[in-house]
């Protein structure tokens, strides 16, 4: 059976109607964000991200979200990990958004860096099963375990009258 890998892409732009703000200590580049005259960005083209191959071995599923911020040229950068999946898949997320161009947004007709927020989820498209959350609890200082091998479920059977779980 062929398992499709596959991630689906959601970009969720900061809206403000104060229609900027700029970092501390920066040059004279302000960090905008769509309102108060100022173009969403529009995504051109998209590298869809890979599965780490822990994650692939494991079927794991879940969510990266990214900060970014889409410059004058339409490239990604400055991106931050806002809400991590787990097992390196923000890494992979962060690579292929790296690569993604814009057009970029404006404000009186001059393209503009703009800052968003770019959630890129990690499906495992097709039949079977998935693990859709990993926790692990480790004192300070530990390492994090690492999946090596996760055995399938064993496959149910169901007469019609009591559904597998």
């Amino acid at each position: 059976m062929d398992i499709f890998y596959g991630a689906v892409i959601a970009l969720a732009l900061i809206t403000n109607p104060a229609s900027h703000r700029q970092q501390p200590n920066a040059p004279a580049e302000s960090v905008f964000r769509v309102g108060g005259g100022v173009t969403p960005p529009v995504l051109l083209s998209k590298i869809e991200p890979e599965f780490t191959e822990q994650a692939r071995k494991a079927r794991y599923e879940g969510t990266a979200v990214l900060y970014i911020q889409i410059d004058p040229t339409g490239q990604a950068t400055k991106m931050k990990v806002v809400k991590g999946v787990g097992l390196g898949l923000e890494q992979k997320a962060m690579e292929a958004v790296a690569k993604w161009k814009f057009k970029p947004g404006t404000k009186q007709d001059t393209p503009v860096t703009v800052e968003a927020t770019v959630e890129v989820n990690f499906r495992m498209l097709g039949q079977g099963w998935s693990i859709t959350r990993e926790a692990f609890a480790t004192a300070v200082g530990t390492p994090l375990p690492v999946l090596r091998e996760v055995p399938a479920p064993i496959k149910c059977k169901s007469d019609g009258k009591v559904p597998c779980l």
